[in-house]
């Protein structure tokens, strides 16, 4: 009996490791796309000659995009984890945070996404595409950063509207991009949307379990009375 009892005190820890497996990387308020990809509402074109679509993808649908681009946004991720905080990624984005008084402890990405035109044929002059995305990450919107090439850059445009709805900005490149937000207004304490749904499957897993790890042992003892 004893036995059997530990067996299932080693499964009840086991799967709550597996849940405490879904917390959030670092520099993160949780794993990027746990909720669905932004969506692009519109955008334009300043060259007339340029009739490419957008295409965004979210970190977590990263194995379907081309080789190149891939690794470039694997790149964005792993260098977001590493650093010792946001601010260490662009000195704008640390002057950002000075200036609205947020310590840099407090500054997260809501969501990492890829940008890349589609169905575009060569030309001169592309144009700046002027993007209006809705995430469903932006409260507590501090920046938006852009990896180009090597280095983290800060759109500087980049504003929300529609009552923080909508994230907009314009660039002339793309390639991956992070929303910054400020944990402290989010709630950092909050799960996301993503994790709630994970830790509820978990919680469902563990009572079932739980049930039928203690009916197996009122059959033992029945059995052996």
């Amino acid at each position: 009996m004893k036995k059997l009892l530990a067996i299932c005190l080693t499964i009840v820890m086991l799967m709550s490791f597996s849940v405490i497996a879904f917390a959030a990387p670092d520099n993160f308020v949780s794993s990027p796309s746990a909720q669905t990809k932004p969506e692009i509402v519109d955008f334009s074109v300043e060259s007339e000659d340029c009739y490419a679509g957008l295409e965004i993808t979210p970190y977590s649908e990263r194995d379907d995009l081309p080789e190149e681009i891939r690794e470039q946004f694997e790149k964005a991720y792993e260098q977001i984890v590493s650093a010792t905080d946001l601010t260490a990624l662009n000195a704008d984005l640390a002057k950002v945070a000075k200036d609205l008084g947020i310590p840099a402890e407090n500054l997260a990405v809501s969501e990492l996404f890829d940008v890349r035109y589609i169905n575009c044929a060569e030309h001169e002059g592309h144009g700046y595409f002027d993007i209006v995305l809705k995430p469903e990450t932006l409260k507590g919107f501090v920046g938006l950063l852009h990896l180009n090439g090597e280095n983290w850059e800060l759109v500087k445009n980049a504003k929300v509207e529609e009552n923080g709805k909508h994230l907009v900005f314009s660039v002339d490149d793309f390639s991956p991009f992070a929303i910054v937000v400020n944990t402290e207004e989010k709630g950092a304490s909050a799960p996301s949307t993503g994790e709630i749904v994970n830790i509820a499957i978990y919680a469902v897993i563990m009572v079932v379990a739980a049930v039928a790890l203690v009916f197996v042992c009122l059959k033992f003892r029945k059995k052996n009375a």
